[in-house]
């Protein structure tokens, strides 16, 4: 069952998604993980946990998910998640594309403000943004940090596709 789901998935007609849809997709992509046809990849920064000059401890782990097409051709990455500890500081932080590789949603969580942000994208625009529950307004205001994020994304992404 949860082959055909990886399947669906990537036959699947691109096409822009609302937030309704993204948070859907979020959960199908979820359902996913941790099966027999969604595979796991690791990438592990400083796994001995060496003491970095002026930052103490630091320890990062990449983690990206992603699936098969039916007939074994291609890889979709699904789902990217980034745990880092520095200092005394965790920060964690989730990426989600479509089957295409677009950047769906990034959640950021921890860090020196503690905060939450999640950014929503539909063809690599920020279309919702909120920090802490809370809805952000004049999304245009936020367009560096938005770029940042959908870098930070192509950058994994590469990455992903370098040790595919």
């Amino acid at each position: 069952m949860r082959f055909a789901a990886v399947v669906f998935a990537l036959v699947l007609p691109v096409m822009a998604m609302d937030i309704a849809g993204i948070r859907d997709w979020y959960g199908t992509v979820h359902e996913m993980m941790g099966g027999e046809d969604m595979y796991r990849s690791s990438l592990e920064i400083n796994p001995d946990e060496v003491s970095y000059p002026g930052t103490g401890i630091y320890h990062k782990t990449i983690s990206f998910y992603w699936g098969l097409s039916e007939d074994h051709s291609e890889q979709a990455l699904f789902f990217i998640t980034e745990t880092a500890w520095y200092a005394a500081v965790r920060e964690y932080r989730e990426y989600l594309f479509d089957r295409s590789g677009n950047l769906l949603f990034c959640f950021v969580s921890g860090g020196y403000e503690m905060t939450e942000k999640r950014y929503y994208f539909s063809d690599d625009e920020l279309i919702q943004f909120t920090v802490n529950g809370e809805k952000m307004e004049n999304l245009q205001t936020f367009s560096s940090e938005a770029g940042s994020v959908l870098q930070n994304a192509e950058n994994y992404s590469q990455a992903f596709m370098m040790i595919h």
